[in-house]
């Protein structure tokens, strides 16, 4: 039998990433961002969070493109997710054939593509792992850059440039590997690498500032969004040392959950390369460092949010994992491919065969098959029971989760009643956006209220609702009021008599 060659096994690695998608893919848009990306493909407005900044404006055009042949808005969005997967999978198996053998490239695949998060971020509506696929190709094309095939230097600056577009931080986290694998060649290689850079940057700059409203408009929102999270996240901001501390606690967690058995491994090529001597001299470990250490850092002093945010050094993990991996095994292959397939199988067990509440009593969101499904059981099972059961002219729906609730229940009025005392929100009528003051707001024909999520009730201030209860178990809960318009806002709580 011909033994397949390096692309053509990478093209396999691709073909089985998507064949264990296929069966698990979600079927209602996940998470709260994801919301803001399919509101996008239809209106791109980073004001409004269609989607949030800084805009992921060449993520969102390839999503509309894919939307042209799937119309739905989750499964084009799912379909970009899932080919990402594909692609990052076979470009860390060439990029590990490139760095040190075939088999050092097929274990780090094998290990990217049965993580459990990134697994399970490969079948939602989120850009986490088209990330983490720009990270990986742009990886591989510096690598090869580096070590003389400067026909490619064009072809790296553009994926630099794509890479930025998808997202903009893209550009703080590879400017030094980028810096490092250009300063060798020469004046005319970097000339025009530099050319093709600003090129692509302009070719998706320009709109995003155009669609924002111009440079100044862009920032501003920018900046509003941002200080959202400088008060916990940011240690810079007023989160001081505590957001420093809890931004590692959580990189940590994400990535023991996403390496999991391979954290084994890749301590010991740590350690086999500490070992080395001079090592600042290795230039294959300064590529290592110089692609892990800039988004990580970042990540530690500025915002960690998702666990998806660590797919950008993820791959490079692994690939020190699938290294130590063979030294820790050099003396017999069977071992190196019985740990493989070890590996591998609790990579799958961790997400097709542990429960949604894996971690109780923890504010990090787990990423597995159960979680997926649970998340589309209840949103499809409330969504459906609120069109089935109730007249969109005289039932307001309150929701905390307001963004799915816009999104999917497109024809009812939404309330969202923030903190701030003054204000009440209506944030869809028909999809158009409304912000009124609570005085303001016009509830004549109103005669139920309708509570979306788990934690709206309790901006209800009145007789105890009732439950209307699903199929799946869970609980409706649902205000009759006692008059057509009996409802009002009283500083941040809803009040209204309940029909006796």
């Amino acid at each position: 039998m011909t033994r397949l060659s390096v692309h053509q096994l990478g093209f396999v690695l691709a073909l089985l990433t998507l064949v264990l998608r296929l069966p698990f893919v979600s079927q209602t848009l996940n998470h709260w961002d994801s919301v803001n990306h399919a509101l996008a493909l239809t209106s791109f407005n980073v004001a409004a969070h269609r989607p949030q900044p800084p805009g992921y404006i060449l993520y969102i055009g390839i999503a509309r493109l894919v939307n042209f042949v799937f119309p739905d808005a989750q499964t084009a969005l799912v379909v970009v997710s899932m080919s990402a997967s594909a692609l990052a999978v076979a470009f860390l198996f060439l990029l590990g054939t490139r760095i040190a053998s075939r088999e050092m490239g097929f274990i780090a695949a094998l290990l990217l593509l049965t993580s459990p998060p990134f697994w399970f971020d490969s079948q939602v509506a989120l850009p986490y792992v088209v990330e983490g696929c720009a990270s990986v190709v742009l990886a591989y094309l510096l690598y090869r850059v580096r070590n003389g095939d400067k026909q490619l230097a064009p072809l790296a600056a553009v994926v630099f440039a794509i890479s930025i577009g998808l997202r903009q931080q893209m550009a703080i986290f590879f400017a030094p590997l980028v810096l490092y694998v250009f300063w060798k060649h020469t004046r005319r290689v970097r000339l025009e690498a530099l050319v093709w850079f600003t090129l692509l940057c302009f070719l998706w700059f320009a709109p995003l500032m155009w669609s924002a409203g111009g440079i100044g408009a862009y920032f501003t929102a920018l900046r509003n969004y941002n200080r959202a999270f400088a008060d916990e996240f940011v240690l810079f901001g007023t989160g001081g040392l505590g957001a420093l501390w809890r931004n590692a606690e959580r990189m940590s967690a994400y990535a023991l959950y996403a390496l999991n058995l391979a954290t084994i491994p890749l301590f010991f090529g740590v350690l086999s390369c500490a070992r080395a001597r001079a090592l600042w001299k290795n230039e294959r470990a300064l590529f290592f460092a110089l692609w892990i250490l800039p988004s990580a850092i970042f990540y530690l002093f500025f915002h960690m949010g998702s666990p998806g945010l660590i797919y950008v050094f993820l791959p490079a993990l692994f690939l020190v994992a699938a290294f130590g991996l063979e030294k820790m095994t050099r003396a017999s292959p069977r071992w190196r491919y019985g740990a493989t397939a070890l590996l591998c199988a609790f990579n799958a067990f961790l997400f097709l065969g542990t429960p949604p509440d894996l971690y109780t009593g923890s504010d990090v969101r787990v990423l597995n098959y159960s979680a997926l499904r649970e998340h589309d059981r209840s949103l499809s099972t409330r969504v459906n029971a609120i069109r089935a059961n109730f007249d969109a002219a005289t039932t307001l729906v309150i929701a905390d989760e307001w963004r799915f609730a816009e999104y999917y229940l497109p024809d009812f009025r939404v309330l969202f009643v923030p903190a701030n005392e003054n204000e009440a929100v209506i944030v869809s009528e028909h999809r158009q956006e409304k912000y009124l003051r609570a005085g303001a707001l016009d509830v004549s024909q109103i005669e139920m209220l309708v509570f979306f999520d788990e934690s709206s009730p309790r901006k209800y201030r009145g007789k105890a609702e009732e439950c209307m209860a699903l199929q799946n178990g869970e609980c409706l809960p649902v205000v009759h009021l006692a008059q057509k318009g009996g409802v009002k806002i009283v500083g941040n709580q809803i009040e209204g008599r309940a029909r006796e």
